[in-house]
């Protein structure tokens, strides 16, 4: 449902969400002490952090499966420079600051901080779980991963 869009490219069901989202955001920080704000914000925070680890890993991934299919990386229109140090630092970097995310909380044994701190690794799991479930998504073979930008949309 939200990859659909009105007749002017416009993902309304997808905006109609987020402004749910950013409104209810809103509007916990303003009843109560802002606990249930703490948490939405530890939670997209972390998820953040985690879908960039995804990004570093795709980086290789797409690497990997664009040299198994026979394919020249001089034929791609744009190299990362930094390749492969690029994604190795970018991932090292999120998995520290996804680790160390609660690093307070677990030194001073604070249950209710650790729980704040890491909900994001849950609300990750149960979504990335909610989608394999729902769809039966598999993980791509490399050698068979498609590369045509038209085909991927449809």
């Amino acid at each position: 449902i939200f990859s659909r869009t009105n007749k002017r490219g416009v993902p309304v069901p997808a905006m109609a969400l987020t402004t749910v989202v950013a409104a209810s955001c809103f509007l916990s920080s303003l009843v109560g002490d802002g606990t249930a704000y703490t948490w939405l914000v530890s939670v997209s925070s972390l998820c953040g952090f985690i879908v960039w680890l995804g990004i570093a890993v795709s980086h290789f991934q797409f690497r990997r499966a664009y040299l198994k299919q026979g394919n020249s990386l001089d034929d791609l229109p744009f190299r990362a420079k930094l390749y492969p140090a690029g994604p190795i630092l970018a991932f090292a970097l999120c998995l520290t600051i996804t680790l160390g995310q609660g690093w307070n909380a677990v030194r001073g044994a604070d249950w209710r901080g650790i729980l704040v701190a890491y909900v994001g690794i849950f609300a990750f799991v149960a979504v990335w779980l909610i989608h394999k479930l729902v769809t039966g998504a598999r993980r791509a073979d490399l050698t068979t991963a498609s590369f045509d930008i038209d085909e991927n949309l449809d």
